[in-house]
């Protein structure tokens, strides 16, 4: 967050951008969403239509508010907390997270002035107003109410992608039933996570659902796996490619992986970029919804007497209604918390008006002796 604010950051960028916009003559800007107030300001400043550009229509919705964002250090889905927890995290952190900023949005105001930017507080400013492209599949992203000046369009995808290399062309020919394993460039997990997840691709292969796994490591760091190495986890023969069924790489072309027609499922962290390609690839990245109707009567299922499986539908699928409906109308929308911080808010008001008008009534009340004193003196 420091760095969206870095104000040397911002000088620098502005200064690119304007000294591109004087050397082309600019007629339109076209800004990504990401750590770029320098090309709204300067679209802003040299009068210029702008577009905005974003992997994700973060700015078409307001979240419900029984969700919360880990940045404020509080739990993604508020369903389960006190309270307490759920009034600090949506009245308390907000706040405190906005106090914070606070210092670093008057540097970057103070760099603006610098360059001749009128300074704002309102991040959104030079948002509201512009046309806004989203990077998304239509329909990919959960149904929300969106602005006329919000679009959903692409994806929009390179042009061409890395080949497949020898090495990964052999072993996606030799294993018709391959599953693609990677969490992006900025997931990380536990060395004990990953041993779970490679375990259960071993039993997979063991039970013939898959035949072969290809597992992008990127930033995972393996050295830390060998700890977990026995016999059922033969980590080691695993990480020097020794096992037949599982190929390690560094970094793998996904694309082509994907393309592949005998990549079957994708196990991924859900990023955009993988989630877009695996769509336009058609590549199951999930369990088949149907199939998790049925194993979901299974567990969740009675028996009756005569061993037929017997469901309740108000609670099967309970766990896919969102949560403000099983918090029920008062929870669910927060109704409890800020309820209490306007009753909080007003009582402060009032306190602080009844204390300021005791204050005045006494003033006034020593002023009015103090007359009567002089008076009666000079009587």
């Amino acid at each position: 967050m420091s760095r969206v604010f870095d104000p040397e950051l911002y000088t620098k960028s502005y200064k690119i951008y304007k000294r591109a916009a004087e050397e082309i003559n600019v007629d339109l800007f076209f800004c990504d969403l990401g750590m770029n107030f320098a090309c709204f300001d300067l679209a802003w400043q040299l009068e210029k239509p702008v577009v905005g550009f974003a992997s994700s229509p973060m700015l078409a919705a307001v979240p419900p508010p029984y969700k919360s964002d880990p940045i404020f250090g509080c739990h993604v889905t508020m369903e389960n907390e006190s309270f307490y927890d759920r009034f600090k995290c949506a009245v308390i952190k907000p706040f405190q997270f906005i106090w914070s900023l606070m210092s670093m949005g008057s540097n970057l105001n103070n760099q603006r002035v610098s360059l001749g930017v009128e300074p704002y507080w309102n991040l959104r400013s030079r948002t509201d107003n512009i046309l806004f492209l989203f990077d998304t599949f239509l329909g990919f992203e959960l149904p929300a109410p969106t602005l006329p000046l919000h679009q959903e369009i692409g994806p929009v995808l390179p042009d061409t992608y890395p080949n497949l290399t020898s090495d990964l062309d052999s072993f996606l020919n030799a294993h018709p039933r391959t599953m693609y394993f990677a969490l992006g460039t900025n997931v990380f997990t536990s060395p004990q996570n990953i041993a779970v997840l490679l375990k259960s691709c071993l039993e997979l292969i063991n039970q013939n659902i898959i035949d072969g796994v290809i597992w992008a490591t990127v930033k995972t760091n393996i050295t830390e796996l060998m700890s977990f190495s026995n016999t059922d986890l033969p980590i080691s023969d695993i990480l020097n490619n020794n096992y037949p069924h599982i190929h390690i790489t560094k970094f793998a072309p996904q694309f082509a992986i994907l393309s592949h027609e005998n990549t079957k499922v994708f196990l991924s962290h859900g990023g955009a970029s993988s989630s877009h390609e695996s769509i336009y690839t058609a590549t199951p990245i999930a369990a088949d919804l149907i199939e998790m109707v049925m194993n979901t009567m299974k567990y969740d299922g009675v028996k009756d007497e005569n061993g037929n499986l017997r469901t309740n539908n108000n609670v099967l699928l309970r766990d896919w209604i969102t949560a403000n409906k099983r918090m029920g109308f008062i929870r669910g929308n927060y109704i409890d918390v800020y309820g209490t911080f306007i009753i909080l808010f007003l009582a402060l008001i009032c306190g602080f008006g009844y204390a300021l008008f005791k204050i005045i009534k006494f003033l006034y009340k020593q002023y009015k002796d103090r007359n009567s004193n002089s008076k009666s003196k000079k009587d």
